[in-house]
């Protein structure tokens, strides 16, 4: 299947998409292929629409997966944490349909193959869930930090 993926982005004449892979029409037995990081059946397509260069966002990631491996951050994880991708052409029927970058899902960016449940906070603010993890402690007390400083 695929959808439309992004929020901003969607303003832009090439969009992303979320792809997602079945065996079946019935989109119940999910299709998991190993392009690199693992079995997985979920992908995005980046236009970057906003980047000719289509490097920003996964040479950035390379370059931010290399630091978290660097400490031992995320080390069991496709790309120690980061979102990962390669580029690739797109072509529609045999029509040439762009130059995408084909990324990791973000919602594995944290699987470690454990039931392990991490959040990471930006610094910009921006939270990253895993996508496994449920928030039952209202008040925020029963959370550690693990990387930087803990403070209000």
């Amino acid at each position: 299947t695929m959808k439309l993926q992004g929020e901003f982005s969607l303003i832009y004449p090439k969009k992303n998409y979320t792809l997602k892979l079945y065996n079946d029409k019935n989109c119940e037995d999910k299709k998991k292929v190993n392009l690199k990081w693992g079995n997985y059946y979920k992908y995005t397509l980046k236009a970057n629409w906003t980047d000719e260069t289509h490097a920003k966002n996964i040479v950035s990631s390379d370059i931010a997966g290399d630091i978290n491996a660097k400490y031992g951050y995320f080390k069991n994880t496709p790309n120690n944490g980061a979102i990962d991708g390669f580029p690739v052409e797109i072509y529609v029927n045999g029509d040439f349909h762009g130059l995408y970058t084909l990324n990791l899902h973000k919602d594995y960016m944290f699987d470690d193959g454990t039931d392990r449940e991490y959040i990471l906070i930006g610094t910009n603010g921006s939270f990253f869930f895993n996508p496994k993890l449920i928030i039952e402690d209202e008040n925020w007390s029963n959370f550690e930090v693990e990387v930087g400083e803990e403070n209000e």
